[in-house]
C-alpha cells in the first residue's frame, strides 16, 4: 500500500469519526437544550454557573444550536431519500424561503411557517427539519444574515421536526386525515400554536442574551413580542385554513407516486439480477 493511499484512508477515517461524534453530540444537545435552559433558570444564584454561562448566554446558546443543526443535517444524509424526494424537499425549501421576502413588509406574517409544517406532516421529521433549516438560511441572504439566523434555523427546524412526528399519528393517511372540517380546524389551530412557539423561543433568547436573568425581563420580553406573535399565529391560521388541505393532498399525491416509482425500479432491478 502506497503512502498516499494510506494518508487518504486515514483522512476518510478521521472524517467518519468526526461525523459519528457530531451525530452523538447533536442527539444529546437537541434533547437536553431546553433542559439546560430550565436548569439555568432554577440555579441562577450559583456563582460558577452565572460566571461561565449567564454572562455569555447568547454565544453559549448559539453554539449549542449550531452543533444540533450540523449533527442533524449529517443525520439527514443517512436517510434513504430518492433523487425526486430530495428535489421536492429542495423545491419546498426554496418556496418557503422565497415566500418570506414579499411578506417582509408585514411584521411576522410568515407563510413559510405553514409550508414547513406541511412538509413535516407529509415527508416526516427529518424532511420537515431540513425545510425549516434551509428557509431562514436562504431567505436571509436577501433579508440579512446574523446570529439570529441560527436561532431561526433551530426554531423553524423544531417546528418542522415536531410536525413530522405528529404526522405519523395519522393511521388513515394525511390526505384523508385532514378532509373533515374538524381536522382542518385542528391543523389551523396547530399552525397558530407554532407561531406562538416560535415567538416564545425568540423572545426568551433575546431576554436571556441581553438582559439580567430576572423574571421581570422575561415577562417584559414576552409582552413586547406579543403583538408580533399574534400576527404570526393569525397568519399561520389563515394560510392553514385556506390552503392546508389542498397542499397536503398535492404533496401526498407526489409522495405516493414517488414511492410507487421507487418500488417499481427496485423490483425491476431484482428481476434483471435473477
Amino acid at each position: 500500500m502506497s503512502c498516499s493511499n494510506l494518508i487518504s484512508k486515514l483522512k476518510l477515517l478521521k472524517l467518519s469519526l468526526l461525523k459519528i461524534s457530531l451525530l452523538k453530540l447533536s442527539n444529546v444537545y437537541f434533547v437536553i437544550f431546553f433542559s439546560v435552559l430550565l436548569f439555568l433558570v432554577f440555579n441562577s444564584n450559583i456563582p460558577v454557573v452565572h460566571a461561565l454561562i449567564f454572562t455569555n448566554f447568547g454565544l453559549f446558546s448559539i453554539v449549542l444550536m449550531s452543533v444540533s443543526i450540523i449533527g442533524l443535517v449529517l443525520k439527514f444524509e443517512e436517510n434513504e431519500y430518492g433523487s425526486k424526494e430530495l428535489a421536492l424537499i429542495g423545491m419546498l425549501s426554496a418556496l418557503s424561503a422565497v415566500s418570506r421576502i414579499p411578506f417582509a413588509a408585514f411584521p411576522n406574517v410568515q407563510p413559510c411557517t405553514f409550508i414547513i409544517i406541511i412538509a413535516g406532516l407529509v415527508f416526516g421529521p427529518m424532511a420537515g427539519f431540513m425545510v425549516g433549516c434551509i428557509t431562514p438560511f436562504a431567505s436571509n441572504l436577501f433579508l440579512g444574515q446574523g446570529p439570529w439566523t441560527v436561532l431561526q434555523m433551530f426554531s423553524w427546524g423544531c417546528i418542522g421536526g415536531i410536525s413530522g412526528y405528529l404526522g405519523k399519528f395519522s393511521k388513515k393517511g394525511l390526505n384523508e386525515y385532514f378532509k373533515p372540517i374538524q381536522y382542518r380546524l385542528m391543523l389551523a389551530i396547530y399552525a397558530a400554536f407554532c407561531g406562538f412557539f416560535y415567538g416564545l423561543i425568540a423572545d426568551l433568547w433575546f431576554a436571556f442574551s441581553f438582559f439580567p436573568f430576572e423574571k421581570k425581563f422575561w415577562i417584559a420580553a414576552i409582552i413586547a413580542g406579543l403583538g408580533f406573535n399574534i400576527a404570526h399565529a393569525l397568519g399561520n391560521f389563515i394560510f392553514s385554513w385556506f390552503l392546508g388541505s389542498r397542499f397536503i393532498q398535492i404533496l401526498m399525491r407526489f409522495k405516493k407516486r414517488m414511492h410507487f416509482e421507487m418500488m417499481h425500479s427496485k423490483s425491476h432491478s431484482c428481476i434483471e439480477r435473477t
